[in-house]
């Protein structure tokens, strides 16, 4: 019984820097897919250089299935027929501390306007701030890790 008991404890406490160390990757980890804060897209963030990017995975509200999915409303007359899925939206981001990145831009399809931005993840919250000029000027929302990866959309033909 008692060395049942000892090595109980054992594997216990080789086991604890482990469990300690998933749960820090877990909180510094900004890679994968991320629902964004009003549940109706999902972006793929990846390595990109030295940095991180970000690209639109899924388009989960769809007001008209019917008509394809492009970035209408971009301030640029000429980028208006891409398509919106695939789309960057997040580039330029540099590791500015241990949960954050920084230093780079952010797309806002709804608005057709880019902004600069800071990411920081704790746990399954990304936090996406974006903002003109300083972080004080600015408009911080809330994405989910995505628990399973929605059905990646496909570009229009």
């Amino acid at each position: 019984m008692r060395t049942l008991r000892t090595l109980i404890v054992a594997v216990a406490l080789l086991s604890a820097p482990l469990v300690s160390q998933a749960s820090a990757a877990e909180r510094t980890d900004f890679t994968g897919v991320w629902i964004t804060d009003k549940g109706d897209g999902a972006t793929e963030i990846r390595p990109c250089g030295d940095g991180l990017c970000g690209y639109i995975y899924a388009i989960l509200s769809v007001p008209d299935p019917s008509l394809p999915q492009r970035d209408n409303r971009n301030e640029k007359a000429e980028l208006r027929k891409r398509p919106l899925c695939g789309l960057q939206v997040l580039g330029g981001l540099k590791k500015v501390s241990e949960n954050a990145f920084g230093d780079g831009w952010v797309y806002d399809p709804e608005t057709g306007k880019s902004y600069s931005v800071e990411i920081t993840v704790q746990g399954k919250t990304l936090s996406v701030r974006g903002y003109i000029g300083t972080k004080l000027m600015g408009r911080t929302v809330q994405w989910t890790r995505a628990a399973a990866a929605p059905k990646k959309c496909s570009p229009p033909a």
